[in-house]
Formats: structure tokens, sequence, C-alpha cells
């Protein structure tokens, strides 16, 4: 869910902002009215938080204008502001349309409750159209009081300031807030530096790499004793210094040493001059969920081998004991003086028939349930699926591989194995191809299993393409630390590119299991 907060107070926005990305929600800031009405046009939100004394345009003309736009005036309102004049700034701003008015200040878990009471009370609640005479005579009111309301804030506010300094216990009262958000999150937060050092963290992050205390970890450097693999760190900020924030999994190490999977997002922190100051960021322990769904995949895989093993010895020898007899048949009605040619010609083409049923058979039997043992190398399997791919999926299919490839283990052969089984039969299914070309070797430090074809093209992305087929090879590619993309191929078609950085060349973490284990 999308949320628009408009609020000229840094600290409030701030406390907001960590109230809602906490809960898992889109945080979108306003710091009055004009830029909110600019915000909620582009980003079209789900719910408006809006203070009521704000510059340049305040929270009720905020409103105003909000309802009077037809493309806007549907989005839930709520006040969170002081009330100047009681209960009637409540009853105006609900006359003007507003979904709840909420009375600063609240403690956050507090304030959270209160706004899912209203956006539940919203559902329900008929919409105005825009307010009605009488309200925006009170709104001229409204406005002569907050003018005199703003000078009787600046007079208590210089007399505060020069009497006990009142702005240091209001910082510390809006710090104190801030901290209660960052140690009561579900989710573990952090700050780390552009140099790779960690600022901040709360309790969930702490308990989440297994340390005793904070200050254990701010004595680390995240590339030596976090990554498991330390250049996935300049890879991500590569990404988040580009566009400012990035969601990603990486494999980090807790304090027994344990390899841990964990589901990020990081958002960069710049200063008034546009630089990088820090990075702010969440993090979630992944690493049951993907086990188990790791395991599901292999128990799959396992279903596979099974299948294709009973098809071989089951299907496959009722296929061969049928092309014996047929061929004793064939001889011996060949031997015979009164056979019709007729007769020994169906004998005959029976005899073919049988033996082209076992050949498609063990091309099924290959492609269902390709072998991988210690010793069985990526490249055989992938000669396997070239050589046969024609019987299977009806294109040509041409290999091109290093010789010298580095030795991987049979769980990360599976896998993309799997992967280029998938991508040609996408390559022939959707993209209708007639010549596909597989090729695996090093480059610039990583291992390349591509796959290239000169059908129709992919259009889209691997996120919102249709089917499982892309998404499982995704999957694959992530579970040995690679990854995937696609792009249009020189051949006219489309290229899938598994990239696996060659320090990552071992199972994922250790997390899964072999497939078969």
């Amino acid at each position: 869910m999308k949320i628009l907060v408009a609020d000229d107070n840094d600290n409030d926005r701030l406390v907001l902002r960590y109230l809602v990305e906490s809960r898992g929600h889109e945080f979108i800031a306003a710091t009055d009215g004009l830029e909110a009405i600019h915000a909620a046009s582009v980003a079209k939100p789900d719910l408006v938080i809006s203070d009521v004394l704000m510059p340049c345009m305040d929270g009720f003309q905020f409103l105003m204008a909000l309802k009077q736009d037809a493309a806007l005036s549907s989005i839930p309102f709520i006040f969170y502001s002081a009330v100047y004049r009681g209960w009637q700034d409540v009853r105006l701003a609900v006359s003007l349309g507003a979904d709840g008015y909420i009375i600063k200040p609240k403690e956050p878990l507090e304030l959270w409750e209160e706004v899912e009471q209203v956006m539940a009370k919203a559902k329900e609640k008929p919409r105005v159209s825009g307010p009605v005479a009488e309200d925006v005579e009170r709104l001229r009111e409204y406005s002569r009081v907050v003018a005199a309301k703003l000078e009787e804030k600046v007079s208590e506010l210089e007399r505060a300031l020069a009497e006990r300094g009142s702005s240091e216990a209001a910082l510390r009262e809006s710090e104190e807030k801030y901290r209660n958000i960052f140690e009561d999150s579900f989710d573990g937060l952090f700050i780390t530096s552009p140099a790779g050092k960690i600022l901040d963290m709360n309790k969930r992050c702490v308990a989440m790499f297994g340390y005793d205390t904070k200050e254990e970890m701010l004595r680390l450097d995240l590339e030596r004793d976090v990554y498991a693999y330390p250049p996935d760190r300049a890879r991500i900020l590569a990404v988040v210094d580009a566009h400012g924030d990035a969601e990603y999994e990486v494999i980090v190490r807790k304090k027994s040493g344990e390899e841990m999977i964990a589901q990020c997002a990081l958002t960069a922190v710049k200063n008034e001059n546009g630089l990088i100051t820090s990075y702010r960021g969440i993090i979630r322990d992944i690493t049951e969920r993907r086990s188990l769904e790791a395991e599901l995949l292999n128990m799959e895989d396992g279903w596979r081998r099974r299948v294709g093993h009973e098809l071989h010895d089951g299907l496959g020898q009722l296929l061969s004991g049928l092309s014996f007899m047929s061929v004793s048949l064939e001889d011996r009605l060949a031997e015979q003086s009164t056979t019709q040619p007729a007769t020994l010609a169906i004998a005959h083409e029976m005899t073919e028939l049988l033996d082209k049923a076992k050949a498609e058979m063990k091309a099924i039997v290959t492609g269902f349930a390709p072998e991988v043992s210690s010793g069985t190398g990526l490249v055989s399997l992938l000669g396997v699926l070239s050589s046969r791919c024609r019987s299977l999926f009806g294109a040509e299919c041409f290999l091109t591989a290093q010789s010298d490839l580095p030795d991987m283990p049979p769980v990360t052969v599976s896998h993309l194995c799997r992967i280029a089984q998938e991508a040609v039969t996408n390559a022939v299914r959707h993209g209708k191809a007639g010549n596909i070309h597989i090729s695996a070797g090093m480059s610039d430090g990583n291992f390349d299993l591509c796959v290239d074809d000169d059908g129709s093209g992919f259009g889209g992305n691997i996120d919102t393409a249709p089917g499982m087929g892309l998404k499982i090879m995704r999957y694959r590619a992530r579970m040995i630390g690679a990854e995937l993309s696609i792009c249009d191929s020189r051949f006219g078609g489309a290229r899938i590119l598994c990239r696996l950085p060659a320090g990552r060349i071992r199972p994922v973490a250790s997390l899964a299991e072999e497939p078969g284990a």
C-alpha cells in the first residue's frame, strides 16, 4: 500500500516513515499541501495522512483540493495533527471529507492502530464530492485562527528557547520516539557507512546474526565479516548508488560462522549536496523458507528421476521384448515360402515402429531425468540435451563449450542443466525457434551459460511473464548464487543468460541438499 504523508515537521515525517516502512508499505513524503497535491497526482496513493498547520497550503486547503479532483477524491484521508479550536477542528475536517482526525502526539503502535481503525471505517463511509458553502466560510475563519496561532507559536518558541532551551527537549523526545520505532520493529533494521562500517542496528538485527550485544557488531567490517561472498557488496551498492534503492537476496555470515540467506531492502541517504552519507536497510532471515523451497524443488527432481527410471525399467524392457519378438516373427515369416509379401511387409513395419518407439522413449527419459552424479560434467549433459534436441523438441541445437571449465558440485550442475533444458523448451514452444545455440564458458571471472535462439523473441521481464517456466529458471539460478537475465539474441530471437561468479561455484551456502541426497 502507498501512503502519502504531508507534514512540514522533519521529525514527525521521520517517525511516520519508519512506522509505514516497518509495516511493509511504501512511504511518500511531502512538506506542505502544494507538494502533496503534486505527489498525489503522480503516485495515486492508497492513503493520505496530513498535518493541519503547514506552509504554502495548509491541511484543510489540501483536503479541499484533493476532494475537488475526480481522480483523487476517493483516496482515504486522515488528519494527524494537534487541535487548536477543540472539536470544531475535528467537525470541520469530517465535513470536508476527512475519514478521521488523530490528535498528536501518539505513541507509534497506538497511532498505527488508530490508522487501521479509520481505514476500516472508511470503506463503508460515503464520499463527499466537495465542501459546501458553510464549510468554505468556516475554512476562512479557520485560516484567521491559524495565522494567529502561528504568531502565538513563534512567540512561545522564542520564549522557550530563551528561558529553557526547550528545542533540545523536543529533539530528545523526537529521538526517543524514533528509537522506540527502530528498536520495536519486527524486522532487522540497520544503518551502514559508505566505507563498510555498521553505524547502528536494532535488537532484532543483533539477535538475527547471533551476537550478544550491538557493540560487537559495530566493530565488524561488512565485506570481511558479514558477506559470505565479499564481492556481493560492491555489486549491490552499484545498483543502489545508481537508482537510490534496491531489493535483493544475499548470503551473510552469523557470529557462529553459519551462513544465512537474507532478504534485504537498502536505501541510500544523501546530504543536501547529493552525496551519499549512509545506507539505511531492512533485513529478514529467509533461510528456512529458501531451504523448504529447495527441498520441494529437489522432491520434484527426485520424482522426475523415479518416473524416468520406471519408464526405462518398465516400459523400456517391454518395448525391448516386443522388438525382439517382432524380429523373430519377421525372420520366421521370411523363411516360410507360403508367406505373402504384404504380410512380410507388415511384420517389417512393426519391427521398425517398435525400434522408433524405443528410441523415442529413450529420448524422453533422457530429457525427463538426466543423470547428475559426482562425475557427471555439465558439458556432457549439455551435449546430450543438444544432440537429442530434434527428437525432444523438434529444433536444431548447437553446443559451444570451453574444455577447461571448473569442476562443479552435482547440485550446481543439476540446476544449470535444468535451466538450459527449460530455456530450450521455451525457445521452441513459445518462440517457435528452429535453431538454438547453447554456450558455456568463463568470462571476466564468471561462468556464463547462454541459450540463444532465432525465434520470435521474448517481450517483458521475468517477473511479469506468464507461466512458471521463467520464474523457476530464475529461482534455480538464485539457489546457486547466479543471476538470470533475458535480452535480444544476435540470432534474432531471445537470449537467456545465467551468470555465476567463479567464487560461488558451490552449493548455495550448504543450505540445500544435493538432489536425491
